[in-house]
């Protein structure tokens, strides 16, 4: 079972970046995220970045530990699966912690579909 940093814990932590570096694999899927605010992410394209799904768990964390990502992981048996697809396991960036706020990209996904309806 996959443990996730509570919001109380992300508020805690010195969060000491903006973003990656870039040209890094770690800021390719820092960017990845950030396009997919809120959606699960396409699971053929983090096998592009970590083809051997060497590195990602860390990848993961340090989004959370230094960056302040909330990503969540959940069984891809709740989505439907492209044939040939690699991976047990879809993630979703939910929020971003930055300058001591927290902001909810699912919350502002959803009022952003109910008003554009």
């Amino acid at each position: 079972m996959t443990r996730t940093a509570s919001l109380a814990s992300m508020r805690d932590k010195r969060i000491q970046h903006e973003k990656p570096a870039e040209g890094s694999k770690l800021r390719a899927l820092y960017d990845l995220f950030i396009m997919y605010k809120g959606l699960p992410i396409p699971n053929d394209t983090r096998w592009l970045l970590y083809p051997n799904g060497d590195n990602f768990s860390t990848a993961i964390d340090q989004l959370q530990d230094f960056y302040g990502m909330d990503i969540r992981s959940f069984p891809t048996k709740y989505r439907p699966r492209l044939p040939n697809e690699k991976g047990t396991k879809s993630y979703c960036p939910v929020g971003e912690y930055k300058n001591g706020e927290y902001h909810d990209y699912v919350a502002e996904r959803l009022k952003n579909q109910l008003t554009a309806s």
